[in-house]
């Protein structure tokens, strides 16, 4: 009787999620669009640029990096260029906008860098407040990457001006890579001003490390690629069948938080690159597991499961009438793992294929096991059922 009574319970349940949609989300109820991402990059193009770094100059260093990470940009990113120091050799207003914040234009980017040649002063100052003016108008996350070689040399405290941006409430943060940096002083007045937005500080001393630094901080403000996972699970006939999803880190108990979107069967799902173990449940079917399954960034993954098998249920008694009665599915293994409850309102019911283990039970009658029915994918099976009254 509790059998049944929790057969019962299961199905009002999950008739209940079907009718309020049958999506699970995580996080939230409706999915939204994923942030803007915008980013401006202010390269120190001063005279000390032209100083060495390894083989080559650090000028020629940073074009080098800088035009590999655009190349490596993804086109839904909003990027901005600025260069300071490379027009005028004592101006310490020197600071152009080469490109202003938009779409990412990777060749346009990369012969900006290109033509840049390292001339003048440094006013990191000016050059925070004019990338800071950018940005304002930009909806969604806003950082700006600076890539500098020393200090202000224009009388200001760039750091003064970090920390004023931020009690004023603009929402940003600022990234430094300091690059060759031969004094404390310049060291310590880097890292303050990412300190004072929240940002990350880094130092390299050759073109080797600035790759490594800079596509760190790259990384940071603009989370790699998703890909997409795309599931199929069809019932008998070919129809698709909806499964919730819960992924878990591969080979873990680790479930990963995939934020505010559908996670069901029966839509895309944005997964960060990887692999994953992915389970999928659905109430009045098997759980299903996927394993190491790998997603990578830009590209679909598809997962997909064999068409399921039918069993179609008649239930007599012994004058012939047909009988309701609550069942319970196994998978005939040594656990004897229940699978499915409450049948009672249907005559069929679609099963990955297998051999399962069928237990029926109503009030008034005596248990019934079919056991070592074998379900083949795409194909009918008939199981015919006698009930007899307890006595």
């Amino acid at each position: 009787m509790e059998t049944v009574i929790r057969c019962y319970l299961f199905t009002f349940v999950f008739a209940i999620a079907f009718i309020a949609g049958g999506t699970i989300t995580a996080g939230a109820q409706n999915s939204t669009a994923p942030e803007q991402n915008n980013i401006v990059f202010i390269l120190d193009a001063s005279g000390s640029m032209k100083a060495s770094a390894g083989d080559k100059t650090k000028m020629d260093a940073a074009k080098e990096v800088m035009t590999k990470l655009v190349g490596d940009l993804p086109q839904t990113l909003q990027a901005g260029l600025i260069a300071y120091g490379h027009r005028q050799k004592s101006d310490c207003k020197d600071v152009e906008l080469l490109l202003p914040i938009g779409p990412v234009q990777k060749e346009l980017f990369s012969q900006k860098i290109q033509q840049l040649q390292p001339l003048g002063q440094t006013p990191i100052s000016y050059s925070i407040r004019q990338a800071a003016d950018v940005l304002k108008p930009a909806q969604g996350k806003k950082t700006i990457i600076l890539i500098s070689d020393g200090q202000e040399t224009c009388k200001e405290d760039p750091c003064a001006v970090a920390a004023d941006l931020t009690k004023a409430g603009i929402d940003l943060k600022i990234h430094v890579v300091g690059f060759g940096l031969d004094s404390a002083v310049a060291k310590k007045q880097l890292k303050c001003i990412a300190d004072a937005t929240g940002g990350i500080y880094s130092e390299a001393g050759n073109a080797t490390e600035l790759q490594k630094k800079i596509t760190e901080v790259a990384t940071a403000a603009v989370p790699e690629e998703s890909g997409k996972l795309i599931s199929e699970i069809l019932n008998k006939d070919g129809e698709p069948i909806r499964y919730g999803m819960y992924l878990y880190k591969a080979g873990t108990t680790e479930k990963i938080d995939l934020g505010m979107q559908a996670l069901d069967s029966v839509h895309e799902v944005s997964v960060p690159p990887g692999t994953y173990d992915v389970q999928y449940t659905n109430i009045l079917s098997p759980t299903l597991w996927k394993r190491n399954v790998e997603i990578k960034a830009g590209q679909k993954t598809h997962v997909i499961f064999e068409r399921f098998g039918r069993i179609r249920i008649s239930i007599r008694d012994q004058s012939g009438k047909n009988v309701s009665m609550g069942v319970e599915v196994h998978d005939a293994t040594p656990a004897e793992t229940d699978l499915i409850v409450d049948h009672s309102s249907k005559e069929v019911l679609d099963l990955p294929p297998g051999t399962y283990n069928v237990r029926f039970g109503q009030m008034g009658y005596a248990e019934i096991w079919q056991k070592g029915v074998v379900v083949k994918s795409s194909q009918e099976t008939p199981l015919n059922v006698k009930a007899i009254v307890s006595h």
